[in-house]
């Protein structure tokens, strides 16, 4: 058995005995990827992107409403554990000026409420600033605030449900948390209503 290279074809051939050959391999399909093949793959991957993009941005959406409303939640259950412990009012509201207001937009406060004004002065003391919602994205609840007795019950007529929709206002989208009167926040899923 012998190799040999015939210069003109480029080709590697394996001499048998008997003048029989078969070819190993052309040094021409080793050249490596051309132009077009290179624009083809290019193509292909920007077709592939196109499609996905949009279901890519609806997942990222879902997933930061339910990541802010499950926070939401445990930072209601704090609350309402905070108080029944230190057997004090606890407040979450949005504060302007020491005051709590019904922009849902704004920042939001976790504070202790010993008057239970809905106004943060004299005793009263911040326990926790909440994360913002994303910047064009629709975060509302219908009080002025929400305010946890020292039994863990909430005072007054304060439930209701907290909504959040996320700029793409596609309605499975839409997060709530149900806050009974009891105090207790329920998850749910979708179908909110936005604005």
């Amino acid at each position: 058995m012998s190799l040999i290279y015939h210069p003109q074809t480029r080709v590697l051939k394996v001499c048998h005995s008997q003048n029989s050959s078969r070819t190993l391999h052309s040094l021409r399909n080793k050249a490596g990827f051309t132009l077009i093949d290179s624009l083809i793959v290019i193509a292909i991957l920007a077709m592939t992107m196109g499609f996905g993009w949009p279901s890519l941005q609806s997942t990222l959406a879902e997933s930061r409403t339910e990541m802010y409303m499950k926070t939401l939640s445990r930072d209601i259950l704090y609350m309402r554990v905070y108080a029944i412990n230190h057997g004090t009012p606890v407040t979450l509201c949005p504060l302007k000026g020491g005051k709590c207001i019904k922009d849902w937009q704004e920042k939001i406060s976790v504070f202790i409420d010993y008057n239970m004004d809905r106004k943060m002065g004299g005793k009263d003391k911040l326990l926790k600033l909440l994360d913002d919602p994303r910047k064009g994205d629709y975060f509302s609840y219908p009080r002025i605030g929400l305010t946890f007795r020292s039994d863990g019950s909430i005072n007054g007529f304060q439930s209701g449900t907290f909504r959040y929709c996320p700029v793409e206002k596609n309605s499975l989208m839409s997060k709530g948390l149900v806050v009974n009167q009891a105090g207790r926040p329920r998850y749910r899923q979708n179908k909110v209503k936005c604005k």
